[in-house]
């Protein structure tokens, strides 16, 4: 599935999106898609690939185009300290 990978940092500000397109064959060795944060991220957010290009978020490359964030609210902030952590 193709799709935007949309990171935010820990006080809701967009850091960059990373446009994914799916894989032709997610089975072969070496097909693997790599969406990195250009950034400290906290929060992760997948749209539709595109999503944030066509509404003007950002631009080709993923970098915002003007400031955009939401509002993280204590319940959001609780939920992620107890999610998994990955180093």
């Amino acid at each position: 599935m193709s799709l935007d990978i949309a990171y935010f940092d820990a006080s809701g500000k967009l850091v960059n999106v990373v446009p994914t397109a799916r894989a032709e064959n997610p089975g072969t060795k070496g097909a693997a898609i790599t969406a990195p944060a250009q950034g400290a991220a906290q929060y992760v957010l997948e749209v539709p690939f595109g999503w944030f290009r066509d509404n003007g978020f950002t631009d080709d490359k993923g970098t915002p185009a003007k400031p955009v964030s939401f509002e993280v609210t204590e319940d959001l902030r609780r939920r992620a300290s107890t999610a998994d952590k990955h180093p």
